[in-house]
């Protein structure tokens, strides 16, 4: 309660928008709920409603497994063009995200454009909102593709952080095994609530969102994973949930649920993101 008073304090507007969008984000989910016969979709709304993140095994059949690989693989290999242009590539030793893959590769919108995956996100924001592609590969440095050169110490995403100050989904297809070693999406399931106590956080993404400039003093020394000492000490007292699974599984997630990419070990993870 003294987390949410101090959040008021400082910014009512944003306190009472964070309220809002949950309070809807729960309302809608529950009635899409309601909306499905099938048990793997009802059980799939359920968990991200309570967690903020499911998974539903073998989503993909092995063919568009198949498919998809080909053309990530193909457009990996095509990445001298890209390099440059922060908009389509990143790259990090052992690791490479291939971001608006849609804008290269038509054959993404029979991927994009699944019905209750788009009605899933709605439930989320609130309003219908086509998916971003991206590809990301990460390497532990022993069999790397010649494109993809080192060690991924440092992953993309390794930082626990939120991705919005509001809710929004990704949907993410595996295009290997995952398994503990090979670096998975690691979780804090219920972590969607507001956390009152990571208030400048959710302050400094907005700014960041609505604004071209330098947010305030009070913001400045944030960064978007930034979370204070005592937030995060708190936080180390709980569990983070590992998301393995199989190539072809598809993991849904909220994204202002707490999450961070755990550090590969050992082989490799390939992996088709779909930012709403």
């Amino acid at each position: 309660m003294a987390g949410l008073i101090g959040a008021f304090k400082r910014d009512p507007r944003l306190t009472l928008a964070l309220i809002i969008h949950t309070l809807g984000r729960n309302f809608r989910l529950k009635l899409f709920e309601f909306g499905f016969r099938s048990k793997v979709w009802c059980s799939t709304i359920c968990s991200i409603r309570k967690n903020g993140y499911a998974v539903i095994p073998g989503y993909l059949k092995p063919e568009e497994v198949s498919f998809l690989q080909a053309v990530c693989d193909k457009s990996a290999e095509e990445i001298d063009g890209l390099r440059g242009d922060a908009y389509f590539i990143a790259e990090a030793p052992g690791s490479l995200r291939l971001r608006h893959m849609e804008n290269r590769h038509p054959e993404m919108d029979y991927f994009r454009r699944h019905i209750k995956i788009a009605a899933l996100s709605i439930c989320l924001h609130g309003r219908l909102h086509w998916p971003s592609v991206q590809y990301s590969a990460t390497y532990d440095g022993r069999d790397n593709p010649d494109f993809v050169p080192g060690r991924a110490d440092k992953p993309f995403g390794g930082a626990c952080h939120v991705d919005q100050w509001h809710h929004q989904l990704k949907a993410v297809f595996l295009l290997d095994d995952v398994y503990l070693e090979n670096g998975p999406l690691m979780v804090y399931p219920g972590t969607w609530r507001p956390q009152w106590d990571g208030f400048d956080v959710y302050r400094l993404k907005k700014w960041n969102k609505t604004h071209n400039s330098q947010p305030p003093t009070a913001l400045s020394h944030l960064r978007d994973d930034n979370f204070p000492p005592e937030f995060r000490e708190k936080l180390e007292r709980t569990t983070a949930v590992p998301i393995t699974g199989k190539a072809g599984d598809l993991i849904l997630f909220d994204t202002r649920t707490l999450h961070f990419a755990k550090k590969i070990e050992t082989g490799r993870r390939r992996l088709l993101w779909f930012y709403f």
